[in-house]
């Protein structure tokens, strides 16, 4: 999570014509097949899939008022005891104790809310951060953006949107989670050490809100 090398330019280019997610078959039966020297890899939607299942083991035992978290992903049904909202909080990407506003859910139907951003999982080299979210067409960390957050029905599909996003940059990011019905998003990016953020129309706070 902190600390690593960078990997020799070669060796990125040998790795890129093995990143297309066309090349990956899920049979009828549900058996995946891959071609030689491919992998994959769910580290974009595993979390928040695991997220939903136990979501469904807990309605399937008749507790439908919960808070469901693993390493910030999250799905909440329903209002808290007393019929309070859930707070969750949005992590200021570059002030680990700070946030930069607070989403009120719950208080309808199950919701999740899933950020990803560049300030977990990174290492600093020659002034420049490399950070997990890769760009597939460069094989190098995404660029453009420090933080997405992705307001959506399930966890896995937020916890794959907030990457996607992310990967997309400011423009597309912003235009695919529009684009989507029941899914919002507030995504950041961060140009000469300021912090300016873009939302899509339903997100719950307002730029001017948002305490950077």
């Amino acid at each position: 999570d902190k600390g690593g090398e960078l990997p020799a330019a070669a060796a990125l280019q040998a790795a890129l014509p093995r990143v297309d997610y066309k090349r990956l078959f899920v049979g009828a039966d549900g058996t995946v097949s891959l071609p030689p020297g491919f992998g994959l890899d769910l580290g974009a939607i595993a979390k928040g899939a695991v997220v939903d299942l136990i979501g469904a083991e807990l309605d399937r035992r008749g507790h439908h008022r919960y808070l469901v978290e693993a390493g910030g992903d999250i799905l909440v049904s329903g209002p808290k005891k007393g019929g309070q909202p859930w707070s969750i909080g949005i992590r200021h990407p570059r002030q680990a104790e700070a946030m930069i506003g607070i989403l009120k859910v719950g208080e309808s139907g199950p919701v999740s809310v899933v950020t990803s951003g560049d300030y977990e999982r990174y290492f600093d080299q020659g002034g420049r951060r490399y950070h997990h979210i890769i760009d597939p067409h460069t094989g190098y960390p995404a660029e453009g953006l420090v933080s997405v957050t992705v307001i959506a029905p399930t966890c896995a599909s937020a916890d794959a949107l907030a990457t996607a996003a992310f990967v997309l940059g400011p423009r597309e990011g912003l235009e695919l989670l529009e684009d989507l019905e029941s899914v919002e998003g507030l995504l950041i990016a961060e140009r000469g050490g300021t912090l300016i953020a873009e939302r899509t129309s339903g997100f719950p706070l307002k730029i001017e809100d948002l305490a950077f």
